[in-house]
């Protein structure tokens, strides 16, 4: 009758053998040494000769490793033997001692082995990864060593752990694996559909809001500005003051023409005063006649130049002017740009369209605009117009200037803003969308 105080010893020995074995499985940095633990420190459970591992996460078992050995030639005989006896295995998923029936075609195969100097009896022990055949160990006792049932079920048991730490190996995403046939047909359809799928050719551009009608602030007159009298961003009214002009040299020839006008008018009376007595008066009579009118010419001129030298609003609005204390004492003539008024609820947008991205657009598809204030808000517009020449925007890059009206009223977009536009040309192929900037900069690198 057996001491069951030396079963109990026995037992708990063996637990401990258990629990040290699954926690440097649990332990294992990498995939192949936690291999190298299944394949060589299980034998501390449960005796055996060889043992192999097999992987079922691929289309067909895959040999991972045999105990004893740190490498595996795949172009041996043995080898090939056992892959074959591995994708003719009746039942991988389930435990079972390995005989002629576990096999469907192989039978003959198994029994050559059987036969061998080795005498194999071998025991196969599937392990799952979340309730899913992951992988599987081939143990063998030669000579006809027979596998006790106990000694099975602890092994059983021991799988268990396996499957949890190799779980712990495993990519958090996995994809299906696909045979040769199954890859080829995806290319193929990948590959069709780039040249079947068609979408919309998309370019994006930087924008600015800018008014849709500014009232355009000219200089009247040549001379010098004394006073720039508003802001950028002011709001006027119709008739505020401006900017004015130095009065100094306007109000001195006013002065000059006014007293040309009264020395003449004074010479006319006395001519014609004398013009009854004498031919020769008559004659100049007519001479200060249009020389008079000359000067009242000037005078009216002066008079006009006096009347420019304070510039007011017509209309109201907002206030754009650049830079307005470097206008004082900036001479200006007669034409030139000074400021503009405009209307902060009537906008458009100008884009920047990259030269090399001046693809035909759609004029019917809405653009988008992105500001840069509001990234996740997109705003949308309708194009009008894109120029038909380049020239180089303020971040050197030779563009189109494109324009744009807002299909919306919105008050919150307001002059001076920056972002992105994107627009929307013919429908592409996807390969054309996908490889048209890479193509044209490889054509710009080696000059094709």
């Amino acid at each position: 009758m057996a001491n069951p105080q030396v079963d109990s010893s026995a037992a708990v020995q063996l637990l401990a053998r258990i629990n040290k074995l699954n926690l440097k499985a649990f332990s294992s940095k990498t995939k192949q040494a936690l291999t190298f633990i299944i394949l060589n420190d299980t034998v501390q459970i449960a005796h055996y000769d060889r043992a192999t591992l097999w992987s079922f996460e691929g289309p067909a078992p895959m040999l991972l490793g045999v105990s004893g050995q740190s490498t595996i030639s795949k172009s041996t005989k043995i080898i090939d033997k056992w892959t074959s006896l591995m994708d003719d295995l009746r039942d991988p998923q389930s435990a079972q001692e390995i005989t002629a029936d576990s096999f469907s075609e192989e039978k003959e195969l198994w029994r050559s082995i059987q036969q061998s100097s080795e005498a194999p009896r071998v025991q196969w022990l599937p392990i799952f990864c979340q309730d899913k055949l992951t992988l599987g160990i081939w143990v063998e006792r030669w000579n006809n060593k027979p596998w006790p049932k106990q000694e099975v079920d602890v092994l059983g048991f021991l799988m268990q752990g396996y499957g949890i730490a190799w779980e712990k190996h495993q990519p958090k995403y996995q994809f299906s694996f696909f045979g040769k046939r199954q890859a080829l047909f995806l290319g193929i359809a990948a590959l069709a559909a780039l040249f079947l799928i068609h979408v919309p050719l998309r370019i994006v551009a930087p924008c600015e809001i800018v008014p849709k009608d500014p009232i355009v602030i000219t200089a009247p007159l040549n001379g010098t500005v004394e006073q720039m009298l508003v802001q950028p961003g002011q709001q006027v009214l119709e008739g505020d003051l401006l900017f004015s002009y130095d009065k100094q040299i306007p109000l001195q020839d006013l002065e000059v023409a006014q007293k040309q006008v009264q020395i003449i008018e004074s010479e006319l009376n006395s001519a014609m005063t004398l013009a009854y007595e004498d031919d020769d008066t008559l004659a100049k009579v007519q001479i200060l006649a249009l020389k008079l009118q000359k000067e009242q010419i000037q005078l009216k001129l002066a008079q006009y130049h006096a009347s420019k030298l304070e510039v007011t609003a017509p209309n109201k609005g907002v206030i754009m002017v650049d830079s307005p204390e470097e206008w004082r004492g900036k001479p200006v003539t007669l034409g030139e740009r000074v400021l503009t008024i405009n209307n902060p609820h009537d906008t458009k947008i100008r884009i920047w369209l990259p030269e090399s991205d001046n693809v035909i657009l759609d004029h019917n598809v809405p653009l988008k605009v992105f500001l840069n204030i509001s990234p996740e808000k997109s705003h949308r517009g309708k194009l009008v117009y894109i120029s038909s020449y380049a020239r180089v925007n303020d971040k050197g890059v030779p563009s189109f200037i494109a324009e744009a009206e807002w299909t919306e009223a919105d008050e919150s977009l307001r002059m001076g803003l920056k972002g992105s536009a994107i627009l929307y040309g013919e429908d592409v192929t996807l390969f054309y969308w996908m490889l048209r900037r890479p193509w044209a900069a490889l054509r710009n690198l080696i000059g094709l």
